[in-house]
């Protein structure tokens, strides 16, 4: 069966059965529970090129000489937690999305800790991790259970990572209204869209 899901990863656009959607960091971001300065040029392209270093880390098909310099003390502290850990990593950034919703996401990492028979999604983060990361991953935790409905249970972290090859994980994200706010922010997101000129928003 075809998959309803679509990247244009030059726009980084979403589209479900070819329908934009939007993906929950712009979801977060214009309802402004991201601060703007997490988003500047610098802070997405350090971000771009660790996600894709991780991602090749995982696919045992990272050269570490194409490692960028400014991103190779996350990268080793992302490593560092992976061994640690024992995180055994089993979707690293791969789409998930919900037709029920209108909207996807790219966990960064999905997987299973030692001896624990509940998936875990893990956000990776190059800077200090913020409250909304909690709604971030109830999103994903959504997404995900859409397209594998055999996580029928799902526990959530956030990874803080350090430039000086560190790592700081706060505990489990056990709220479970989280996903209450997860699923209202989409609605809200989408009435503004709908009803309201330019989001609401004032020129």
């Amino acid at each position: 069966m075809n998959s309803p899901y679509s990247f244009d990863p030059e726009g980084h656009i979403h589209r479900l059965n070819g329908h934009i959607v939007p993906g929950a960091t712009t979801l977060l971001h214009d309802e402004n529970f991201v601060d703007d300065r997490w988003f500047t040029t610098w802070g997405r392209d350090k971000g771009t090129a660790f996600h894709r270093a991780k991602q090749l880390y995982n696919m045992n098909d990272l050269d570490w000489d194409s490692v960028d310099l400014q991103i190779e003390g996350y990268l080793r502290a992302y490593i560092k937690w992976l061994e640690e850990s024992r995180f055994k990593v089993v979707h690293c950034e791969e789409p998930v999305w919900s037709l029920i919703w209108g909207f996807a996401a790219i966990p960064d990492d999905v997987g299973y800790f030692p001896n624990d028979s509940v998936i875990s999604i893990v956000e990776d983060k190059t800077w200090s991790v913020q409250p909304w990361v909690r709604l971030q991953t109830a999103l994903c935790q959504i997404g995900l259970q859409e397209v594998h409905p055999e996580y029928t249970r799902v526990k959530r972290y956030g990874l803080e990572l350090r430039e000086n090859g560190t790592y700081s994980m706060p505990e489990e994200y056990r709220d479970r209204s989280d996903i209450g706010v997860a699923q209202a922010l989409v609605t809200v997101h989408k009435w503004k869209a709908n009803n309201l000129k330019n989001g609401g928003r004032h020129e």
